[in-house]
């Protein structure tokens, strides 16, 4: 239950809850999949997913098949190093490994609704080798701050404007 004190594991102890995935840090997100996949491995998991759940073998399989390949990508992303700064070719194997990674999630797990995987987030995974060649290590690149920024300086004045195309700009500038 402690594992989250062993460098490199996920987390297993959840103090705040799973009730809502909408409040939770990227650490506790990992740790439920971390889970879900061990629970998965085993034979009363992999019964109940299959009885239960009304999901088929190959189902199944591929289920598990995407887990894995998040928790080693996230694995990938708490790294130290990367490569040394200048290796180009390095840096596109990187790059293409992350394409090939999204392409697998979004072939292997159909997402049918809302904009199915044409979402932020999985566009965002495509600038993650460049940003690591720009700025290093992932783990020093933290957006919060600026995300908050744009609620405030973005979203909210944004809701005082009357949407006319042509004073659109000067009012949100404004």
């Amino acid at each position: 239950m402690k594992s989250h004190h062993i460098d490199g594991y996920p987390r297993l102890l959840f103090t705040n809850g799973i009730s809502s995935m909408s409040d939770m840090k990227a650490n506790d997100r990992v740790g439920i999949v971390f889970c879900i996949t061990v629970a998965c491995l085993q034979f009363e998991g992999k019964e109940i997913l299959l009885n239960t759940a009304n999901i088929d073998y190959d189902k199944y399989i591929k289920i598990l098949y995407i887990f894995e390949l998040i928790l080693c990508y996230q694995a990938w992303l708490k790294l130290d190093k990367y490569w040394k700064q200048g290796d180009h070719f390095t840096y596109h194997k990187a790059q293409q490994a992350i394409e090939k990674l999204l392409q697998q999630i979004i072939t292997l797990m159909p997402r049918t609704t809302g904009n199915n995987w044409e979402i932020v987030k999985i566009h965002e995974q495509l600038h993650v080798a460049e940003n690591i060649n720009l700025f290093g290590v992932h783990q020093n690149v933290h957006t919060g701050p600026k995300e908050r920024n744009h609620i405030l300086n973005t979203k909210t004045p944004s809701r005082q404007v009357q949407r006319k195309k042509l004073t659109l700009d000067w009012q949100l500038a404004n």
